[in-house]
């Protein structure tokens, strides 16, 4: 899945240098990003045929545009890169016809990235390889709570509680995007055993 945002960016980059064809590439985009808002109240799988009845004009529009452009020589390297970038990504940025679920971009993939980016040096260094991986491993885990809503310090300490008594060959269910459900389905005992000591 392609980014739309990074997309946006490089044509926003284009508007000191074409600021006409550069703010017709940014109005096209703009539309997508409102059909998107627009998706996110529609019930899945529904939302995906809605999603794509729409979008696909608006992408056909899209590519005549970049088509007349790319071969003209009178525009600017900003723009050009953005060209040459939406060319080289098209597939990657369409995946979201095929399946309503993903967004047409990554910004909260980005926003998880960037809390790594602003701390690094408070953790660029590990004694051994071991411990690098059951960071990235908790760092993915915490992603994945936010991304769907979890308070992460809750989340690691049921697991962690869950797991040694946890079957091996259903791990998967112990994820953040399963929490809700496997929560719910616990028995008294497993519940008791998830809980905090201090919230007995």
């Amino acid at each position: 899945v392609y980014c739309w945002a990074h997309l946006r960016r490089g044509f926003w980059r284009a508007l000191h240098t074409d600021k006409d064809l550069a703010t017709e590439a940014l109005s096209s985009i703009s539309k997508l990003f409102e059909l998107e808002r627009q998706c996110l109240l529609i019930a899945m799988p529904e939302r995906t045929t809605w999603c794509a009845e729409r979008a696909r004009p608006l992408l056909e529009l899209f590519d005549a545009w970049i088509t007349l452009q790319k071969v003209r020589q009178d525009i600017g390297e900003p723009l050009q890169k953005a060209i040459g970038y939406y060319l080289n990504q098209r597939d990657g940025l369409r995946r979201f016809l095929d399946d309503g679920r993903l967004p047409i971009h990554n910004n909260g993939s980005e926003g998880q990235l960037r809390s790594l980016a602003q701390g690094r040096d408070n953790w660029r260094y590990f004694l051994n390889r071991t411990g690098l991986n059951w960071y990235t491993t908790f760092r993915s885990l915490i992603a994945s709570c936010h991304l769907h809503g979890i308070n992460p310090q809750t989340y690691l300490e049921e697991t962690l509680r869950l797991a040694p008594h946890w079957p091996a060959t259903q791990m998967l269910q112990l994820s953040p995007k399963y929490r809700p459900q496997t929560r719910a389905a616990l028995s008294a005992a497993q519940l008791d055993c998830a809980r905090s000591t201090y919230l007995r």
